[in-house]
Formats: structure tokens, C-alpha cells, sequence
């Protein structure tokens, strides 16, 4: 069944890449016009991709200017889309890297799922996460977020195998493409490194109050882009843990904009309800928690006041990697791995 769900993803992601592709041809879209909106209002394109694809034109010193310290922002994956563009010679052409970063993604996650334990064939859980509209958005796109979902599985993974070069190293390419995932995945790496060993309760404390006020100091010493407030993040915290969001009842407004736009609102629904069976899988347990629900905590709170002091707003593509975590909380606490790391 899973294979099928995965071709039917494939299917319906080349169809969207056709419709964008000849919609964008029919109607002469330029990329140098700045915008991914043809004449006729559809868009095709979120600003994200646009500027991938001119990457190499208006931002190919970025690395260098990372290294010296001149650049703050380690987003590198414009080098990606844009040599796929030059090299093609077609804007188009570099929607083939949507495909690619969704299988990356599948087989990292049946991969962890492996390493983890647990029964992919009968994981119902895997299969609502292969159909999150954001995922079948995100697989007809330029944009990185499940290559940064895969980078994060790989950690996992290598972790788990305590493989600390290939940690690391997968640790250094998610710090070029989403830096500050880095310190927020830190205490699920120290989960799995010290899995059964004395030490693994107190460094995964300790690593959780370092990311949780390393979050504060950078919220205190850095000023928000648009001006938010400690209601702005109290809201994304909500909306992290529950999926709960001022556009979930703005469904007909959303859909209206066109299929990019109906499809961030399905997904927003979509995490909405993992959530809910998350917090019902949680009930009905009975209180008994895995040891990982600590880490996953602390990742979405201090996502959600990241996101909540500098943009004050949550799309659904970053907010896909909390699904995800849930889905993997499920998966630790029914395998193998999840019995050992039992004890909260």
C-alpha cells in the first residue's frame, strides 16, 4: 500500500509541475520580473523559489560572505536550484529537485523507521504523513524543506548507529540550509547517542535548558522583522502544539487564490488533525510518556517563539517538521528503540 500512496504522490506532483510549467510557458513568465504571478493571477512560483533560481546571479558570493562572517542567513540551497536552472537552461527544469528531495525524503524515512523498529507496512501514521498536502506542494517546488526533513532523519539515523562522523557532517549540511535546527535537534541526537546509558536522562535536560534559553537570548538580543509582540508568540505556541490558526477558518478566502494557495490551507488543516490524533494517542496511553516527548517539547516551543518574535507567523511548510516529530514520537514509543527509552 505504501508504494502505491507514493507513486499516486509522484503522479499528482507531475501533474502539478506540468500545469505551473505550461501555464508558465503560455503565459511567457520571466523570472527577472521578481515574481512568480503570470497575468492571468495564477501563481506559480512562491518568492522562495525565485530567488533560488537567480541565486547564482544576485547571491553567488553568499558562502564566502557565511565564511567571514559578513552573512548571518546560512540558507545555501540557492547554489542547488540555480545550477540545476543554468545547466538546463529552462526555469521549469528545476522543478525536477521537488521530486528528487521527496523521494530523498521517503527513503530517509523508511530508512529511520528501519533503524527505529517499527513496522513501515502497517505504519498508519506514515502513510497520513506521505499525504500532507504540504508534502505533495512541497514535491512540485524549489523549495528545501523536505531535503531539510531528510538531513534530520539522516542525523537520526546515524545517531542511532552511533556514526558520529556522518552526524556531524549531516549536522553541517543542516546548518547551511536551516541553521538553527541545529541546537533544536541536538537533545533527540543525544536521546539516541546515549540510549540506555545512565547519562542519557541528564544531557537530554541539560541540552533542552540550553536550547530553551538560547532561544530567549536570541528573541532578547535581536529585534523582530515585523515588529511582534509576546501575544504573537503566545499564538504561534498554540498554533505549534495544536495546528490551530487564524486561517483554518478562512477556508473559502484561501482556496479562492488558486491551488498554491489551497493547498498551504489543506495543509495547515491537515497538520491540525495529525496534532489532534497525536494529543489522542497521548490520552490514550494513559500518561505515560516516552522519554522523547522532552526533546519534541522544547523543539516546538522554541520553534514556536523563534518563528513567533521574528516573522509572528507560521506557513505550513515550516511547521511540517513538528508533524513529523510527532510522527516519529509515535513510532519511538511503539518499536523496539521506544522500549528502551522508556521512562518519563
Amino acid at each position: 500500500m505504501k508504494s502505491k500512496v507514493v507513486l499516486l504522490i509522484i503522479l499528482l506532483s507531475v501533474v502539478l509541475i506540468t500545469y505551473k510549467t505550461t501555464s508558465g510557458i503560455n503565459y511567457k513568465f520571466d523570472i527577472n520580473d521578481g515574481t512568480g504571478e503570470l497575468e492571468n493571477g495564477l501563481v506559480i512560483l512562491w518568492p522562495d523559489e525565485i530567488t533560488y533560481l537567480t541565486w547564482l546571479e544576485t547571491r553567488k558570493d553568499a558562502f564566502f560572505k557565511i565564511i567571514s562572517g559578513e552573512r548571518e542567513a546560512t540558507n545555501l540551497f540557492g547554489y542547488y536550484i540555480s545550477s540545476i536552472y543554468l545547466l538546463s537552461g529552462e526555469w521549469w527544469f528545476a522543478y525536477i529537485s521537488g521530486l528528487i528531495g521527496f523521494v530523498f525524503f521517503i527513503k530517509s524515512s523508511k530508512a529511520l523507521v528501519g533503524r527505529i523498529g517499527f513496522s513501515s507496512g502497517k505504519n498508519t501514521w506514515l502513510y497520513l504523513m506521505y499525504l500532507s498536502p504540504t508534502i505533495l506542494m512541497l514535491s512540485a517546488s524549489m523549495l528545501r524543506d523536505l531535503y531539510v526533513l531528510a538531513f534530520i532523519n539522516l542525523i537520526f539515523i546515524y545517531a542511532i548507529e552511533k556514526k558520529y562522523l556522518y552526524v556531524l557532517l549531516f549536522l553541517v549540511l543542516l546548518f547551511f540550509l536551516r541553521n538553527f535546527y541545529v541546537p533544536l535537534i541536538i537533545p533527540f541526537v543525544l536521546l539516541f547517542l546515549f540510549r540506555g546509558s545512565v547519562f542519557q536522562g541528564p544531557l537530554i535536560l541539560l541540552s533542552c535548558v540550553c536550547v530553551l534559553l538560547g532561544s530567549g537570548v536570541l528573541v532578547y538580543s535581536k529585534p523582530s522583522i515585523y515588529e511582534t509582540d509576546l501575544l504573537d508568540m503566545a499564538m504561534r505556541v498554540l498554533t505549534a502544539f495544536t495546528g490551530i490558526s487564524v486561517e483554518l477558518i478562512k477556508p473559502i478566502e484561501n482556496i479562492n487564490k488558486g491551488f498554491l494557495y489551497a493547498l498551504e490551507y489543506f495543509g495547515l488543516f491537515h497538520q491540525a488533525l495529525i496534532s489532534l490524533l497525536f494529543f489522542g494517542y497521548i490520552v490514550l496511553q494513559g500518561g505515560r510518556f516516552n522519554i522523547f516527548i522532552i526533546p519534541l517539547v522544547v523543539f516546538v516551543l522554541a520553534l514556536a517563539i523563534i518563528y513567533g518574535h521574528f516573522l509572528g507567523y507560521f506557513v505550513s511548510r515550516t511547521k511540517l517538521v513538528i508533524v513529523w516529530l510527532m510522527v516519529i514520537y509515535v513510532m519511538v514509543d511503539k518499536s523496539r528503540v521506544g522500549c528502551k527509552l522508556s521512562g518519563v
